[in-house]
């Protein structure tokens, strides 16, 4: 399983969830201050669960490839 951490959540918590499988944190990998999009997008690429506190990413009008998938 690949899980996704938004920059609004602690680096900590990717070795918490390590033992749950891959585990990428945004600050790691998309530029400092990414649109919501641009989460959005690495989340789908890596085919991970995405977890964040961004209450934007459950609208499924704005972010419809990720209404089906982990968040």
């Amino acid at each position: 399983m690949n899980i996704f951490i938004d920059a609004n959540l602690p680096r900590s918590l990717t070795s918490v969830l390590g033992q749950f499988g891959e585990v990428f944190h945004a600050l790691d990998t998309v530029a400092p201050g990414a649109s919501d999009n641009a989460i959005a997008a690495e989340a789908t690429k890596r085919k991970a669960i995405l977890f964040t506190r961004d209450l934007d990413f459950v609208n499924p009008h704005l972010f419809p490839e990720i209404a089906g998938a982990g968040l």
